[in-house]
């Protein structure tokens, strides 16, 4: 048996033989480096329909004020526009919450130990955060029995107090607690924590806080990880730069092989730069939603407004 690395788009001489350690350290790193990839991808769809309920919201709230004043129809296609892009998050945040948990325990090296904290973190942020408890509730009620956004509010004050010369306009999905009663599957002390704030609850506080505790278990889950990540990735680079070496040319693509004693070759693995760059270009993307609760996005210019 021999262990190589191939280059597909180079003619002959267009493979180098390698040691079967290096062969094991580099099939190893590249399959471990594709799982996390994987996480990453999961956590950057979870950010990407955050984005876009908060998107959702903007747009509303300009419509409104342009063409104020809407009638009960419109607001009801309003509210299905809303419920629409919660219920995308909430399902992206239920795959990701679900699937890295198996995903991590799948890397070799680090799997078990590593889910078994994951799981803790995830406890603790459904503790110690209200919005975090309440959307993982409201998750369930809304896949198992009703939309979770029961009315919008087309606020609008003058603002600031003192000097109000601006004319703010906000668009504020909530839900009832008494509908979520009423259900009676919802979680008693979720809800019992929920009334004590009324009966119309603004949901975007807490989608925000929400996304603060799935980003602080994803960064736990990075900081874990670093070291045995880089380390792959430093296996595979040097892979490439083997190769770059002895074709005299570097290419994105290369792959892992074993040839038997007939010569017949086997593909195990493809060590390809552009996943090794994606990874760092996701972490990059995706990084610093510690307090995204107290962030907004203002509107305001020109000379009223400064």
């Amino acid at each position: 048996m021999k262990y190589g690395i191939f280059c597909p788009f180079l003619k002959e001489p267009n493979s180098i033989e390698i040691s079967e350690q290096e062969f094991v350290r580099a099939k190893l790193a590249t399959k471990n480096l594709t799982q996390v990839l994987s996480i990453e991808g999961k956590f950057d769809m979870v950010l990407e329909n955050y984005v876009e309920y908060e998107r959702e919201l903007l747009e509303l709230a300009l419509q409104e004020m342009v063409r104020q004043g809407r009638p009960w129809s419109a607001i009801q296609f309003d509210i299905y526009r809303v419920n629409r892009r919660l219920a995308n998050l909430l399902s992206a945040t239920r795959l990701y919450t679900d699937q890295i948990k198996h995903d991590v325990s799948s890397l070799e090296d680090l799997g078990n130990s590593l889910a078994e904290k994951l799981e803790q973190y995830f406890s603790a942020e459904y503790d110690s955060r209200f919005g975090y408890r309440v959307m993982v509730e409201l998750r369930n009620y809304a896949q198992h029995r009703s939309l979770p956004v029961h009315g919008l509010s087309y606020g609008r004050s003058w603002e600031p107090r003192e000097d109000p010369t601006n004319l703010v306009f906000r668009m504020a999905p909530s839900v009832r607690t008494s509908e979520l009663r009423e259900d009676g599957h919802f979680n008693a002390a979720t809800l019992a924590d929920l009334a004590t704030l009324g009966e119309h609850i603004p949901l975007t506080p807490l989608v925000r806080e929400y996304i603060e505790g799935l980003s602080a278990v994803h960064e736990n889950f990075r900081k874990m990880a670093d070291k045995i990540v880089n380390e792959w990735e430093t296996t595979l680079r040097q892979v490439q730069d083997r190769a770059a070496k002895e074709f005299g040319v570097r290419k994105n693509l290369l792959l892992l092989t074993l040839v038997d004693d007939e010569g017949h070759r086997s593909d195990e693995g493809a060590v390809i730069q552009g996943a090794l760059d994606h990874r760092k270009e996701l972490v990059q993307k995706n990084t610093g939603f510690a307090k995204l609760s107290a962030r907004f996005v203002s509107g305001a210019c020109g000379l009223r407004n400064a």
